[in-house]
């Protein structure tokens, strides 16, 4: 048994012992089975109290909702651009990274009409975390140190914070597509930091 007069002798006869390792492996070992036994029981009396330690643990988890798709309607003139916002990212870290990629060849960023003759139009996108500074993200390139500092993972608490993703087309590049109806996709992937 692993008790702390039994371990004080261990410690005490690994000096005088030639078998040095099992004597660390019998002192690891009891200092981990003392470890995970903290309950305590009480004594006969009028009354009597006992305790038992209650535990958890809470691991990295990370989830991203609250996403809408953007539509940018018809082009008229100047530049194209529309953003989804009330993203929730919620992480127990309460940091994360993002990393962004695109529907087109090579995940870049863009609409296509998804004809035999693809035509393609590029977009940028940004990324508001918070209340923090857009920063511009470029497709497949990770983004680290964001903070999540939502504490539901819906982000509907008091102080919970929002993020928002947006695309923008420059207007010499909607100048040069054909007529028709383009879609893209952007993919957002958030690793818990």
């Amino acid at each position: 048994m692993c008790s702390g007069t039994v371990l004080t002798m261990g410690i005490a006869e690994m000096v005088n012992v030639s078998s040095l390792s099992s004597k660390l492996a019998f002192v690891f070992l009891c200092g981990i089975s003392s470890a995970a036994f903290a309950a305590s029981d009480g004594s006969k009396g009028a009354d009597s109290t006992g305790s038992a330690e209650v535990s958890t643990n809470v691991p990295g988890k990370i989830q991203i909702t609250n996403l809408s798709d953007i539509d940018l309607g018809t082009w008229s003139t100047g530049n194209q651009s529309g953003s989804a916002s009330g993203i929730c990212v919620w992480s127990t870290l309460r940091e994360y990274s993002l990393t962004a990629t695109g529907s087109l060849a090579g995940n870049a960023f863009g609409v296509s009409n998804g004809e035999a003759t693809e035509t393609t139009i590029p977009f940028s996108v940004e990324w508001t975390n918070g209340s923090d500074a857009a920063i511009p993200i470029v497709a497949g390139q990770k983004v680290s140190n964001l903070s999540a500092v939502s504490k539901s993972a819906n982000c509907n608490g008091a102080n919970d914070e929002t993020s928002t993703l947006a695309v923008s087309i420059l207007e010499a590049d909607l100048e040069a597509a054909i007529a028709d109806n383009y879609t893209g996709t952007v993919t957002l992937f958030v690793v818990a930091e």
